[in-house]
């Protein structure tokens, strides 16, 4: 059985990946070069937020391509995906650009992300229409019951809950964190400043990641 988890990104997918599914008894892998893993597990969950959207910049179509890619290769697969409030998604990501290198204001940010990455709705039909099994989860809900949705995704995984931290990942910055790192973003070289973003990631509860400009 293959399981797939696509993202969305900033909706609680680290803790996911962290917490849940490495500790599961199952074949766990993070990595979007899918199609080289050996088959001879009884269970695999793959979970990679490239699989809905790998950069902040590219336009929404090819989540819906990349959806049909998988169906071809893993035509039985289960599905989960993650939402979260359009507003809320939003200034997260844009943390995340923030905290990736970017010095852009809110509003740059804004006109340069593809609209159409916000029709949840559209993309959840999508994956619905492809796959016979799709879990869909909201981040507000990890948020306020944390221990009702992980219990109700292993349950549909068909793995025991495994013993997990209530820990917080990759948390969006404060405002003063915000505005400083834009400020040293915009004002060091991109390599020169590799070292204060690291630095704001380890103490705001985020663990440096794969940069993106």
């Amino acid at each position: 059985m293959i399981i797939l988890h696509v993202g969305l990104p900033k909706t609680g997918t680290t803790f996911l990946q962290e917490e849940i599914f490495r500790k599961m008894d199952i074949k766990y892998i993070r990595d979007l070069n899918i199609t080289s893993f050996a088959t001879n597990y009884r269970k695999v969950i793959i979970s990679h937020e490239g699989l809905s959207m790998s950069d902040m910049f590219e336009p929404a179509y090819k989540k819906y391509m990349v959806a049909e890619y998988l169906k071809k290769i893993f035509p039985d697969a289960k599905i989960i995906v993650g939402i979260r409030d359009k507003d809320s998604w939003l200034h997260s990501m844009y943390s995340q650009y923030i905290r990736n290198g970017g010095g852009g204001s809110y509003d740059y940010f804004i006109s340069h992300l593809d609209k159409e990455h916000l029709n949840f709705e559209k993309y959840i039909n999508h994956l619905k229409m492809l796959f016979n099994d799709v879990f869909v989860y909201k981040f507000e809900e990890i948020v306020s019951d944390k221990a009702r949705v992980v219990k109700e995704m292993c349950d549909f995984i068909g793995e025991p809950v495994p013993d997990y931290r209530d820990k917080k990942y990759r948390v969006s910055l404060k405002p003063y964190q915000l505005r400083a790192l834009r400020f040293f973003n915009r004002l060091l070289p991109y390599d020169v400043n590799r070292v204060f973003r690291y630095v704001v990631n380890m103490t705001s509860n985020s663990q440096p990641q794969e940069e993106v400009r």
